[in-house]
């Protein structure tokens, strides 16, 4: 039961997922400023883009830091040098604008968690890596007996 794991499976479901949050934070988001109102729906949307930026930058320092030719440390200090003061101070005048609600923001934050945990258990319920492995061993033994 092996699944692809390939760096560029990883990166395309990382960016499907971000692709997905965003979609879903303007679906809720609408919902809600037509339901609750314009603040609480722009809560959601600022926790949720808070959280794709925080994620975005993670993706670059990581990358800078693991890639295969070596760490690239001038590249991931200046990443990090810009996430942690820029993004936390934003993050912090978010939370602390009497506007948005703390929850709302909370809930915003969670979206990326919450489509990623909703993408693995649909591939957990449909047995998506079982068919995919399925597809990968044919296509094997289709290249071994043509190479015979």
């Amino acid at each position: 039961m092996k699944t692809d794991i390939s760096p560029n499976s990883s990166e395309r479901f990382f960016e499907r997922s971000l692709r997905m949050t965003a979609l879903l934070t303007l679906f809720v988001s609408i919902g809600f400023a037509l339901y609750q109102g314009i603040w609480p729906a722009l809560a959601i949307l600022s926790g949720s883009v808070w959280s794709i930026v925080n994620l975005l930058f993670v993706r670059m320092a990581l990358v800078a830091i693991l890639r295969p030719q070596g760490p690239d440390r001038l590249t991931a200090a200046g990443i990090l040098l810009i996430k942690f003061p820029a993004l936390y101070l934003a993050g912090y005048f978010l939370l602390s604008f009497p506007r948005f609600d703390p929850l709302l923001l909370g809930f915003g934050f969670s979206i990326f968690l919450i489509v990623v945990s909703l993408k693995a258990a649909g591939r957990a319920l449909l047995k998506m890596d079982n068919i995919q492995t399925e597809k990968i061993s044919t296509v094997t033994s289709d290249r071994e007996s043509v190479l015979r």
